[in-house]
């Protein structure tokens, strides 16, 4: 399982796709998306990075309990190096602790990756629609870091 995280100013979304391998071909299914509204007190983009990120773990959670994957076998991707630093670090003030605790209770560091914003598909609700946009590639494209033949984290 893929899990992409990102947010904005108004919105945080995350979108979980399923990766398998049948006779060498590799097949990549949105799972599941959700994006959610920020609050009108609005924090910084970067703790609403950090509500994306415990977004997708919890979604991955409850995936992987239907599914019975193997935990080892669920990949988060951010974008937010700010977030990702969070997550990778333990001495922080206690809106981040919080969610930062949840995240690594539920998930192991090395499971923690760096996407870049453009190939990232929870980018796209975080955006503003217009009308005549054509440039918005759905949620639905399968994003190419889970479609290589072997999977590497990015690291920041």
């Amino acid at each position: 399982m893929h899990v992409y995280c990102d947010a904005s100013a108004e919105v945080y979304a995350t979108a979980l796709y399923l990766r398998t391998v049948a006779q060498d071909k590799v097949h990549v299914t949105l799972l599941a998306a959700k994006a959610r509204v920020t609050p009108i007190k609005s924090p910084s983009v970067s703790r609403s990075e950090m509500d994306a990120c415990v977004l997708g773990v919890r979604m991955a959670r409850h995936y992987n309990q239907a599914l019975g994957l193997n935990p080892k076998n669920i990949f988060y991707y951010t974008d937010s190096t700010n977030a990702l630093c969070w997550i990778l670090s333990s001495d922080l003030k206690v809106y981040t602790q919080r969610r930062v605790a949840e995240i690594q209770t539920a998930t192991d560091k090395d499971c923690w990756g760096h996407v870049d914003t453009g190939v990232n598909p929870a980018d796209v609700p975080t955006r503003d629609l217009t009308r005549g946009s054509r440039d918005q590639r759905p949620v639905a494209e399968r994003p190419a870091t889970a479609q290589q033949n072997e999977l590497r984290i990015q690291k920041v």
